[in-house]
């Protein structure tokens, strides 16, 4: 009995410090985002703007989209998504620290991203580049 005690007070803890993977929605922001294609391989990716020519960039890269999902999560704006992340360098907030920004989402709780514009829900890989 003591050793079934042990076992239900444990079990809860465990399950409580495992991190929940989710997907990330984000707003599809024409102000922030430039979309492209790579010439070679076709591949459309959604580039985020930055004032200054760096050596770095952080785009999203499309791989699938699909039509009037039905979701229950929220929606987030890419531009509070920069702000919690605190990847700007200035205070004008035209200065994206790429590093940051993709330490961010890569240490945030979510597996899979999908920008949202209408009713397309564009899944989307991020990619980090420096050239």
């Amino acid at each position: 009995m003591k050793n079934l005690i042990i076992i239900l007070l444990i079990i809860p803890l465990f399950l409580i410090a495992q991190k929940k993977k989710d997907t990330l929605f984000i707003k599809y922001d024409s102000n922030l985002l430039i979309r492209g294609q790579n010439p070679i391989t076709k591949e459309i990716y959604y580039l985020i703007k930055d004032s200054k020519n760096e050596s770095g960039y952080i785009s999203f890269r499309e791989k699938n989209i699909y039509t009037n999902l039905i979701i229950s999560s929220k929606k987030h704006c890419l531009k509070d998504i920069i702000l919690k992340a605190r990847a700007y360098n200035d205070k004008e907030q035209t200065d994206l620290s790429d590093d940051k920004l993709f330490d961010y989402f890569y240490r945030d709780d979510f597996d899979v991203y999908f920008l949202v514009k209408d009713d397309k829900y564009i899944e989307v890989g991020i990619m980090y580049a420096i050239e």
